[in-house]
């Protein structure tokens, strides 16, 4: 912070000097050419040629530093975006296989957490403030999304919501800024007042400012669907294994004639 702080101090001091200097240089042009007037022409050419110099050396130093500050600045952006997707990767890939056996356990809770904390230091205010009401209904209910709670665990949302939303102050609620500026009823709006993964989501990508669109519905849509569904899937499953031409049995993949041009089963190709 002090290094910051002398930093901005060294540039305002050099802006001072440079603006001090060009406008002395401007009101000093004026004395100049009446000084031309009344000297030797060799004399005046002189001056001009050395206060010319000033000028020029003055004007290159301002736009090299500007220069130097833009490609500082752009540098660090580019670090910056490269260290928030690799953060916001980390902590998606978390989250959306925290589920996947039907349990979320406390030690995987936690893990989204810490990966959550870790965002923090690169991500915007709303991104923050979305992901802390996440993972608070994360550790409060267990829970991806509203269609998974249970009656009880309803019921003590409506009233964390009312009870968070009564606050003066939209900084000390639990619920983030967006929701807790909401006007519409709790009672029969939980789904809008619950921050679900889909939102997550979409408040990465408004983050990143790099992509445009709500994809809220379409992250709805796969992650809802179950694996095997309507049981369509085939086990074991063999994919391609045939050009196209002639399906797989569904029993002895040893009963299938050799695919033109491999060896026979059996041989050593050696």
């Amino acid at each position: 912070m002090r290094s910051n702080q002398r930093t901005n101090n060294k540039d305002t001091l050099f802006w001072i000097i440079a603006i001090v200097f060009i406008a002395v240089s401007i009101v000093s042009v004026d004395r100049i050419l009446k000084f031309g007037e009344q000297v030797n022409p060799f004399i005046y050419e002189f001056y001009a040629g050395i206060l010319g110099s000033v000028i020029t050396v003055a004007a290159m130093t301002v736009v090299v530093r500007l220069q130097s500050q833009h490609d500082k600045q752009r540098e660090f952006s580019s670090r910056l975006f490269e260290k928030k997707i690799e953060l916001y990767s980390d902590l998606l890939s978390a989250i959306f296989t925290i589920d996947d056996d039907n349990i979320i356990t406390m030690q995987e809770t936690q893990n989204i957490e810490t990966k959550v904390g870790n965002a923090c230091l690169v991500a915007s205010a709303p991104l923050v403030s979305t992901m802390s009401q996440f993972v608070y209904q994360l550790k409060i209910y267990g829970v991806l999304y509203v269609r998974s709670m249970q009656p009880e665990q309803l019921e003590h949302f409506i009233d964390f919501v009312e009870t968070e939303k009564a606050k003066r102050n939209p900084h000390d609620s639990l619920l983030s800024l967006q929701k807790t500026l909401l006007t519409i009823p709790v009672r029969g709006n939980e789904m809008t007042y619950f921050i679900s993964l889909d939102e997550v989501v979409q408040e990465i990508r408004n983050d990143l400012n790099v992509v445009e669109g709500d994809v809220r519905q379409e992250v709805e849509h796969f992650v809802r669907m179950p694996y095997n569904h309507y049981d369509m899937i085939k086990d074991p499953n063999l994919v391609d294994a045939w050009n196209g031409e002639q399906r797989l049995p569904e029993h002895n993949l040893d009963e299938l004639p050799p695919h033109p041009g491999s060896a026979p089963r059996g041989l050593n190709s050696a």
